[in-house]
């Protein structure tokens, strides 16, 4: 789990959500924002449409947040993954994001 310093607060995650550039890529989706902070900050938000057992949501954020845990990244992101990232190992979900946060910054 990441810490509470690099996860997104209520505030900040709407105004990302907001003002924030959508991005799409085979497995999620992603709205990311500059931050003036030195780190950068995540949420991951999993309906329930994905899987309707809490365990299963739970335990594909905890898999994103060990994969963006140790990227040194500055601003703001939040993703949404789609149902097939279920499907993937830790390794595919770790290169995906490793993937995509890279072209992004």
């Amino acid at each position: 789990m990441l810490p509470k310093i690099r996860r997104l607060s209520r505030p900040d995650f709407l105004q990302v959500k907001k003002t924030g550039t959508p991005e799409h890529f085979p497995g999620f989706n992603l709205i990311h924002c500059s931050s003036s902070l030195p780190f950068s900050r995540f949420a991951v938000v999993i309906s329930a449409k994905i899987s309707k057992k809490a365990v299963i949501r739970n335990r594909l954020k905890r898999q994103i947040y060990s994969a963006v845990d140790k990227l040194a990244l500055s601003g703001d992101f939040i993703i949404f993954p789609h149902p097939s990232m279920l499907n993937l190992s830790r390794e595919e979900i770790n290169t995906r994001l490793h993937q995509a946060l890279s072209k992004i910054s």
